[in-house]
This record gives C-alpha cells, structure tokens and sequence, in this order.
C-alpha cells in the first residue's frame, strides 16, 4: 500500500515515522513545499511539553474528570516518546527532560497559580504538579519577586530543526 503525507512539519513527520514503524511494509511519501521543518515546526521555541488548549478543569467540566485525567496523561507520556525516539533513532534533537515551572511574581498571580494546582489535584495527579514555596522556587530559578511555583517533570526542551530532521 502507498500513503502520501502532506507536509513535513511534525504532524507530517511524526505520522509518517509511526505508520512506517507499524506497518513496515507500507510506501510512505510525505510531500512538502519547501523543506522539512520550514514552517513552525522547525523554528519553534523548543518546548516539549504536555500543553493543552483547554484548561485541566474546563476539560473536566465538558467530558468528565476520567477524560480529563486521560488525556492529561497521555500529554505527559507524549513528553516521554519524543525522549524514547530520538534516543532509539539516535536524533541528536538535544532532548532534554528538566520539566516545567510556572512561577507567581506577585500576590496578582497566585491565585490563578493555586487555582490551577487545584484542577490538576482534583483529576488525580498531584503527583505530577507540585506547589513550590518562595523559597524552593528561588533555588530552582533566579527571578524577581517569585511568590511560589507551580512544577511537573513532564516538560523538555529540543531543538526543533534537528528533531524535524532527524525523523
């Protein structure tokens, strides 16, 4: 069987690399207007991290806590797979796992801070958020004014092109 991609961003990519990994067999072609990587993909600011487009307690509130949850940990084993990939490819992508820190820089911010804390302890996975006092944050990052910081491991950083390239 024959299958055409259009595009070689990393929607492109990443279905292309995952069609051929199982299903071998298969003729993949992904076709691109310019190079692989030209648009966003290949010129992002390097995070690899578990973002949604809707809030922790918005998708809860639409399709219920379990799919909320769900969800959010397949966003966290997402972060994993690049890391797995580019390490059994051997894509020198500069994946590095260091996670993620949203921190509160004044009494203004620490109320969405701990709001959203909340909405993630509320689906199960206090686990993978964690509430950082001021001075825990301060020895994580040196920043002006740090109220408190909200940390998940579940964030890397890459460098886009080489990953774009490498797969």
């Amino acid at each position: 069987a024959d299958v055409a991609v259009l595009g070689a961003g990393f929607t492109g990519l990443w279905t292309a690399y995952y069609l051929l990994r199982n299903e071998p067999s298969l003729r993949v072609v992904v076709l691109e207007g310019e190079i692989a990587g030209f648009g966003a993909s290949g010129r992002n600011g390097a995070w690899c991290g578990p973002g949604f487009p809707v809030t922790p307690g918005e998708l809860a509130r639409r399709y219920g806590r379990e799919a909320a949850r769900e969800l959010m940990l397949e966003m966290h084993n997402t972060v994993g797979e690049v890391g797995r990939v580019v390490e059994v490819e051997t894509i020198d992508a500069r994946y590095f796992r260091g996670g993620l820190m949203r921190v509160a820089r004044g009494s203004s911010q620490l109320p969405g801070l701990l709001a959203t804390h909340e909405a993630y302890r509320a689906l199960g996975l206090e686990d993978d958020y964690r509430m950082l006092g001021a001075e825990e944050t301060s020895r994580r990052v040196r920043t002006t004014g740090a109220r408190a910081a909200l940390y998940s491991p579940h964030c890397a950083t890459v460098h886009p092109a080489r990953l774009v390239r490498g797969l």
